[in-house]
């Protein structure tokens, strides 16, 4: 009875632990996508804007951008 006492807090904590860290993920996501700052420029421009070029074919648009 103590053994699965112990196991359910453990579990709980872990369960606390992983909602954190995910919540921090998903922040630093949105901050680095919708954010001010040089490490979101350096995403846009190396990285979000030429996959996104690359997945839906919108280079001819990218011409009048």
């Amino acid at each position: 009875m103590y053994v699965q006492s112990v196991e359910k807090e453990i579990e709980k904590r872990r369960n606390r632990d992983m909602n954190r860290k995910t919540l921090k993920f998903v922040v630093d996501i949105l901050n680095l996508t919708f954010g001010k700052g040089k490490e979101t420029d350096y995403f846009w421009d190396s990285y979000l804007m030429p996959e996104t070029i690359k997945n839906f074919k919108i280079t001819e648009a990218m011409k009048y951008h």
